[in-house]
């Protein structure tokens, strides 16, 4: 079964808000817009814990004022930031539904590497995800959701064992218990400062962290490892470059020019006054 969407269709939310700013009809829209995506590159950055208002306000080059304007405080805009990033990714889960077929091995690592792309391309937001932070109301519950729409999409891949009820709920807790781990390794991999399982730091190591996670998925799936050939064509047919894409998007990017600049005058002001 070919698979529907491709592993460099992983999406960095925070470039698709700022994009969405510059067309946005509104000034209103366009404010929220660039105040979200300016959070998710903060949180690319550092934890949640360390994003203080006046980071946010210098990133998204706006006064303070404006962000308690269009939000209560910084927990209710990053709650509302982690919502949009749960539609995108249940955009993308809709067209990777096999209709309650097996993934074959070419599928899987297609899935998985998206899947990979995915979470490294935003791994602010997925630290905050994936870690259950409390400290941001409502995180829980867009958690729940996104692990929902995974698993489901795992579970209708899975074939039913012979000689058991097989329905809806039998599906959904398979795609729970083969999903598992998965999710614990990422969780792991995006923690700051982990150094038992470190994120991969090459394309090729993403890829071969795919291949692993593919096989195993297989087995499972299939009860058999897919063949030697098939494992080796996949890898010849496979396009790093997203992978390339994703190590990129992993470097500090820092603040951008016009911040900088003007960090740099008020420094020259504060030069000349002290020297005058």
């Amino acid at each position: 079964m070919a698979t529907s969407i491709h592993s460099n269709a992983a999406f960095r939310l925070a470039d698709e808000l700022r994009d969405q700013a510059a067309v946005a009809p509104t000034k209103v829209e366009r404010t929220k817009l660039t105040l979200l995506s300016s959070a998710a590159t903060l949180l690319d950055d550092r934890p949640f814990a360390q994003v203080r208002p006046s980071d946010l306000a210098e990133h998204a080059q706006m006064s303070r004022a404006v962000i308690y304007h269009r939000f209560a405080d910084l927990p209710a805009l990053v709650a509302e930031l982690m919502t949009a990033f749960e539609h995108r990714v249940t955009l993308d889960l809709s067209h990777m539904a096999p209709r309650r077929k097996k993934f074959d091995y070419e599928t899987l690592v297609h899935y998985l590497a998206w899947t990979l792309n995915t979470f490294m391309r935003n791994r602010g937001i997925m630290r905050l995800l994936l870690s259950h932070a409390d400290q941001v109301p409502g995180v829980d519950v867009v958690v729940e959701r996104t692990l929902l729409a995974f698993n489901q999409v795992l579970g209708d891949a899975a074939e039913a064992p012979k000689g058991l009820k097989w329905n809806p709920r039998s599906r959904l807790v398979v795609g729970y218990m083969i999903g598992g781990g998965v999710s614990d390794v990422l969780r792991r991999m995006l923690q700051p400062g982990n150094d038992q399982l470190d994120a991969p730091r090459s394309a090729a190591e993403m890829f071969e962290l795919v291949e692993l996670m593919a096989v195993v998925r297989h087995r499972e799936m299939h009860g058999a490892d897919p063949s030697a050939t098939e494992i080796r064509s996949v890898a010849k047919a496979f396009d790093l470059s997203a992978f390339e894409r994703s190590l990129s998007d992993m470097r500090p990017a820092g603040l951008p020019a016009a911040p900088q600049r003007q960090a740099m005058q008020r420094l020259r002001r504060m030069a000349a006054k002290a020297t005058g």
